[in-house]
């Protein structure tokens, strides 16, 4: 968000605020696909199957409803509006 406030990107243009969280998320997804591997020899595959699997089960839905807030909570803090 640093960066593109930086280079004179709004946040709050709709198409703007959109490129950032889909590049936010790419980069994301890349270092906790590199974590999973190198820390838990865990491939993103399986993870999303097990996500997929267990996400009935309320104490792991419930977690990643809490994920889903943080996660939005961060990135309002860094001034991006929710869509």
């Amino acid at each position: 968000a640093k960066e593109y406030k930086a280079a004179g990107k709004d946040l709050k243009d709709p198409k703007v605020s959109q490129q950032y969280q889909m590049e936010a998320s790419s980069d994301a997804n890349d270092v906790a696909e590199e974590k999973l591997k190198s820390e838990m020899d865990i491939q993103m595959s399986d993870f999303r199957a097990a996500v997929d699997k267990h996400s009935r089960v309320p104490a792991v839905g419930q977690t990643l409803g809490m994920l889903q807030i943080k996660q939005q909570q961060e990135l309002m803090a860094a001034g991006v509006p929710m869509m």
